[in-house]
């Protein structure tokens, strides 16, 4: 499954997002070490996400006939489909909000890079990429992108392991292309690093952006 949503990145020419549950993240790292980071993670919430332009997923995790995606890959022994948009979606100009900070270099623990009311995004629901280049100075980082909102009905929460897309980090780009949905009453986004056991880190961001569909 992994080396067909590879090819099929490699022939749409872009960064592909996608959405997946009951699997194993680690395993899905393993192979993009192997690969030299060349996919993204697999986001969890929700499932199905039909912004993604992949899904894996089993049959019973919906109802296959009523989304707008057609069949990559069926591996049957364990009942598992990989699936792509029928129709690539259209996106809204990447809008580029004013960062709390487009450089970083030391141990604390957190390290903000964006704190910003929802009203300033295109919409609520859309995707956000964030691309720059990140060092640890130790090699190994087991610390996590955090993307959260904050709304009455308690907002978001999602990690992003940095040590699930690269084992080391010296100079290289980190990439994050995912989707994000927050519900009508929220009121702010962050994006932070979480640098749990303080390590001497260094980021340099290149472009940081918000599209909601068409």
């Amino acid at each position: 499954i992994y080396n067909r949503a590879v090819e099929h990145q490699r022939q749409m020419g872009e960064t592909q997002m996608l959405s997946a549950e009951y699997l194993n993240e680690l395993g899905w790292a393993y192979y993009n070490f192997q690969n030299d980071a060349e996919m993204q993670l697999l986001q969890r919430d929700p499932v199905p996400d039909t912004l993604a332009d992949l899904i894996i997923a089993r049959p019973e995790d919906f109802d296959m006939a009523y989304i707008p995606y057609d069949t990559i890959y069926y591996d049957s022994p364990n009942e598992v489909y990989l699936l792509r948009r029928k129709e690539p979606l259209k996106w809204t100009q990447p809008m580029r909000p004013t960062p709390s900070r487009t450089s970083l270099s030391g141990s604390d623990e957190f390290y903000e890079l964006l704190n910003d009311s929802v009203k300033n995004l295109p919409e609520n629901i859309g995707k956000l990429e964030l691309k720059g280049v990140f060092n640890c100075s130790s090699g190994l980082f087991d610390g996590q992108l955090v993307i959260t909102s904050s709304s009455p009905n308690g907002g978001t929460y999602n990690m992003v392991p940095l040590h699930w897309i690269r084992s080391e980090w010296s100079d290289d780009t980190l990439h994050i292309k995912r989707t994000y949905h927050f519900d009508e009453e929220t009121t702010t986004v962050k994006v932070y690093f979480w640098n749990l056991h303080r390590d001497d880190i260094s980021f340099q961001l290149e472009d940081f952006s918000f599209s909601s569909p068409k």
